[in-house]
């Protein structure tokens, strides 16, 4: 022991710590992250320079103390959203499925493509889906084929004003 605590080499075995409210874990030479409850809440802060990394050997989970889930992170996999312990958010190999509605301040398709699908069901290209047609069209409504200007055409608002609806072949305006 000394004046200011005990200083120990090697590795210590307790039953258990136990630290009154505000009473911090700290650790670094700064006392980078702390571990500590002020009475209200229990606290992990890192006032460190670096990031704050949580490790795992398989999945990370995020859960009330009830065991009502938050967030799960899976090793080589998706990262999962929870709200009221159901799945709305979660990413997928090929991107991320919603459940529910989704409510944004914007939305911008790949800006590759020069026909914007702005509602697009699949790639088997069976769906319907609404596509700006371009420099001569303000607005289609195709079904069919998702390849830009493809498929059969249902509904045309031209640049101009002028509003098509077309026959079961989409060709011809009606």
């Amino acid at each position: 022991t000394t004046s200011t605590g005990v200083d120990v080499t090697g590795e210590i075995t307790a039953d258990g710590l136990a630290l009154g409210d505000s009473q911090k874990a700290t650790f670094g030479a700064s006392d980078d992250l702390q571990i500590y409850h002020n009475g209200s809440n229990s606290i992990i802060e890192d006032s460190g320079s670096g990031d704050l990394v949580i490790k795992g050997s398989t999945n990370i989970w995020m859960q009330s103390a009830t065991g009502e889930n938050y967030l799960r992170a899976n090793s080589n996999g998706g990262v999962t959203s929870y709200y009221d312990n159901s799945v709305k958010l979660a990413t997928t190999s090929s991107g991320v499925d919603v459940t529910g509605t989704v409510t944004a301040d914007g939305f911008q398709t790949d800006a590759a493509n020069t026909s914007f699908n702005l509602l697009a069901r699949n790639s088997s290209n069976v769906a319907t889906y609404i596509q700006n047609g371009g420099t001569g069209d303000a607005l289609q409504v195709r079904s069919g084929s998702m390849s830009a200007g493809q498929g059969d055409l249902h509904l045309n608002v031209a640049n101009n004003g002028d509003i098509s609806f077309y026959e079961d072949t989409g060709t011809t305006p009606k």
